[in-house]
C-alpha cells in the first residue's frame, strides 16, 4: 500500500513506497587522487529487508562509476572509493550525481534534505548503546534473566528518547533519530531472545512461560514507516528478519509456499494484541522480509511463490521490489561459474596432497565459515576480481570450511563462489585445523606453482591480487 509523503518540520519526508530503480553516477576529477590502492569499491544501500546491500564494484581509471539499483522508496546509501567517501541519496526513477574534486571532496549533498553533519553527528551518536548503556542501572537482582534485559532496555529507551528530546534538532531530524536508537533496542532485545546459535527448548519455555513478555512492542509503534530509514546496519532489519526467520517463541513459521493471504491472516492473530494493532505497513514489511530471508541465503522465488506474490500485491510497488531482486540473484548465479564440491580423502596430510594435486598453478586456500563477516567481504571482493584482473590467469580457488557453518546454509552460500569446496566433518575438522594451525577465520595460504608457500594469514585484497598476479 502507497504511503503518503508528509514534509515533517525539517524537510524529511516520511517513507513513500513506490518502487523504482535509483541511477547514481559518480565522477571522480582526474585530479583525484585516491591514495588507497585497492582493487575494488563497495557501495553498501540501505535496506531494511536486507539490512545494507553491499556492492563490490571494480576500480576504474577514469574514475566513473554508474550503478542501476531497486529500491522501494527514497533513502540513502554510503559509497568508498579507495579514502573516499560519503553518504548520497537514492531516488525511485531519479537519478543522484556526485561530483567529486581533486581534493576527494564532493560536491555539497543533502541526505533526505537534512543537513548531513547534524545527521552523523548527532543522530548517529545515538546509535552508540555502549555510550547510554552507563547511564542506566541494570537490574542484576531481579532473578527473570529475561524480564532483567526487559526492563534495563526498556528503561535504555525511555532514556534515549528523553535525550533526543532535549537536543536542539528540527522535529524531523528527532524523529529520525529515535527510530534508530528503537530499531537498535528491538536488535539488542531479539538478539537475547535467539541467542547466538539457536533457540533452546529450555529459552522458549522460558519466555513463553511469561505470556506478556512480547507486549512491550506496543511501546514502539511499528506501524511507523519511519523504521525503513533504519535498514542499514543491521537495525530494523535485523528485527524483521527474526520475526519471520521459524520463530517458535512466537509461533510464527517460514512462508515457504504458503498463500500469502493465510500467512498473515496467522501472524496477526498471533501479533496483533502485541503490537497494538490488526493493519498497516508493518504487516506488509513482515511479508517482503519473510521473502527476503530466502534471497539473502541464496535461495531463489519457486514459481508457485511468485504466484503468490503477484497475486496478493496485484502488481504495486511491494511486487515489483521482491521480483527485481528475485531477478538480480538468478543472474547473480547464472553469471557465476559453479562450484564444485570436493570429497576430502585421507586427512592426513590434507594441505601437501591438495598442493601435489594442483602443482603446476598457482593454489589459493581460504579456510573460512559462513557466519564471518570478514571472510564473506573478502569473498565478495574477490569473485568481482576473478572476473576482471584474475580473469584467465592459471590459478585455483580451494575453499574450506567446517561444521561450525550449518551444511544446508553452506551449500547455498556457495552457489556464487567459483572455485573447489570441501566442507569438513567434526572429525575431519579438528584434525585439519591442526594440521594447518588455523586460529582464525578467515585464513589464507597462496601458494606458487612449484607449490612454495608464498603468503599466509588473514591477507587484504591488495596482497591477494599482487600474490596471484606475481
Amino acid at each position: 500500500m502507497p504511503i503518503c509523503s508528509q514534509n515533517l518540520e525539517s524537510g524529511i519526508p516520511t517513507p513513500s513506497i513506490h518502487y523504482g530503480i535509483a541511477h547514481l553516477e559518480i565522477r571522480l576529477s582526474n585530479k583525484c587522487t585516491v591514495r588507497n590502492k585497492s582493487y575494488t569499491g563497495e557501495l553498501s544501500v540501505s535496506d531494511p529487508f536486507y539490512g545494507e546491500r553491499d556492492i563490490v564494484f571494480a576500480r576504474k581509471a577514469d574514475g566513473y562509476y554508474q550503478f542501476d539499483i531497486p529500491v522501494l522508496f527514497e533513502t540513502f546509501a554510503h559509497y568508498e572509493i579507495g579514502n573516499i567517501q560519503g553518504w548520497c541519496n537514492l531516488l525511485p526513477k531519479d537519478t543522484t550525481y556526485i561530483s567529486i574534486g581533486a581534493n576527494g571532496t564532493a560536491e555539497p549533498k543533502k541526505i533526505l534534505n537534512i543537513d548531513e553533519e547534524s545527521f552523523l553527528k548527532d543522530i548517529f551518536a545515538f546509535m552508540q548503546l555502549n555510550d547510554l548503556d552507563g547511564k542506566i542501572p541494570y537490574h542484576k537482582s531481579e532473578p527473570n534473566t529475561q524480564q532483567n534485559l526487559l526492563s534495563h532496555s526498556l528503561a535504555l529507551n525511555d532514556y534515549a528518547l528523553r535525550q533526543i528530546d532535549a537536543l536542539a534538532l528540527p522535529a524531523g531530524d528527532k524523529e529520525l533519530s529515535k527510530v534508530f536508537i528503537q530499531s537498535s533496542i528491538l536488535s539488542t532485545l531479539f538478539g537475547y531472545v535467539k541467542s547466538n546459535k539457536e533457540i533452546t527448548t529450555e529459552r522458549i519455555n522460558e519466555i513463553k512461560a511469561n505470556g506478556k513478555f512480547f507486549h512491550f512492542l506496543k511501546q514502539f509503534d511499528l506501524n511507523n514507516p519511519m523504521y525503513l530509514y533504519a535498514g542499514g546496519g543491521g537495525l530494523y532489519s535485523d528485527f524483521l528478519n527474526f520475526m519471520v526467520s521459524d520463530n517458535q517463541v512466537l509461533g510464527i513459521s517460514p512462508i515457504q509456499d504458503e498463500p500469502i493471504s493465510e500467512w498473515i491472516q496467522d501472524v496477526k492473530q498471533k501479533l496483533s494484541d502485541k503490537v497494538g494493532f490488526e493493519d498497516g505497513i508493518f504487516y506488509n514489511e513482515l511479508i517482503v522480509a519473510a521473502y527476503c530471508k530466502y534471497l539473502r541465503d541464496h535461495i531463489p522465488l519457486t514459481d508457485n511463490q511468485k504466484t503468490q506474490i503477484t497475486d496478493y500485491f496485484h502488481g504495486n510497488s511491494f511486487e515489483q521490489y521482491l521480483l527485481a531482486m528475485n531477478n538480480e540473484l538468478l543472474i547473480r548465479i547464472k553469471n557465476s561459474n559453479k562450484a564444485q564440491i570436493c570429497q576430502v580423502g585421507c586427512k592426513k596430510d590434507f594441505l601437501r596432497t591438495l598442493i601435489k594435486q594442483h602443482r603446476g598453478k598457482v593454489i589459493y586456500i581460504d579456510f573460512w565459515q559462513t557466519w564471518c563477516g570478514p571472510c564473506k567481504e573478502s569473498i565478495k571482493g574477490l569473485e568481482l576480481l576473478k572476473k576482471s584482473v584474475l580473469r584467465d590467469k592459471d590459478i585455483v580457488y580451494i575453499y574450506i570450511a567446517g561444521q561450525s557453518s550449518p551444511y544446508e546454509y553452506w551449500k547455498r552460500s556457495i552457489n556464487e563462489m567459483a572455485g573447489l569446496h570441501y566442507y569438513l566433518y567434526k572429525g575431519d575438522e579438528e584434525w585439519i585445523k591442526q594440521e594447518c594451525n588455523i586460529q582464525s577465520y578467515p585464513t589464507t595460504f597462496i601458494y606458487d606453482k612449484t607449490g612454495h608457500l608464498i603468503k599466509r594469514g588473514f591477507l587484504d585484497e591488495v596482497v591477494i591480487v599482487n600474490t596471484l598476479l606475481k
